[in-house]
C-alpha cells in the first residue's frame, strides 16, 4: 500500500510538471551587420493574452507581431503552443539588449528573458535584381518640360 501511494504522489507531481508554463525569448542570431535582417520570437507554452512586446530600441522593426498559434490534444490533455516574432534591422552598431515582453497566463504575469544583441560593421548588401526599389531605379525615366511663360 505504501508503494501504491508513492507511485501516486509521483505521478501527481510529475503531472505537475508538465504543465509548467515557460514563456522564453530567442534570436535566431545574436551578431548581426548593420543593415542585415534578423527574427526574434517569443514563445509560451500555455493559454495566453495581453502579449506586451518590448521596446525594440536601436532596431527598426521591418515585421511584427506575426502570430503562430497551434493547439494539440493527447491522452494527458491539451497543450498549447504560441509564438509572437518580428523582423528587425539595425540602427546603428554597439551591443544592444531587447528587453523582457510579458504575457499574461493562467492568472499571471510572465516575462521572457533579455536577449543581447552585438551589432557589427555591416558589409554592403549586393543589389538584388529582382528588389522593387531597384527594379524602379532602372526603370524610371522623368522627363521635365518648363514653362514658358510661368516659373
Amino acid at each position: 500500500m505504501k508503494g501504491f501511494l508513492s507511485i501516486l504522489l509521483f505521478l501527481n507531481l510529475s503531472a505537475g510538471l508538465w504543465a509548467q508554463v515557460n514563456f522564453t525569448a530567442r534570436a535566431n542570431k545574436t551578431t548581426v551587420g548593420q543593415n542585415e535582417r534578423f527574427t526574434v520570437e517569443f514563445k509560451i507554452n500555455s493559454e495566453s493574452n495581453n502579449f506586451q512586446a518590448p521596446s525594440f530600441e536601436g532596431f527598426k522593426v521591418l515585421g511584427g507581431p506575426n502570430t503562430s498559434y497551434s493547439t494539440y490534444m493527447n491522452n494527458s490533455g491539451i497543450s498549447y503552443n504560441i509564438s509572437y516574432s518580428f523582423v528587425l534591422q539595425p540602427t546603428t552598431q554597439g551591443t544592444f539588449t531587447i528587453g523582457p515582453a510579458s504575457i499574461r497566463a493562467e492568472g499571471e504575469t510572465y516575462r521572457s528573458q533579455p536577449l543581447t544583441i552585438t551589432v557589427i560593421e555591416g558589409q554592403a548588401r549586393p543589389a538584388d535584381p529582382d528588389d522593387p526599389v531597384n527594379q524602379a531605379a532602372e526603370q524610371v525615366f522623368l522627363r521635365l518640360i518648363p514653362s514658358k511663360s510661368n516659373l
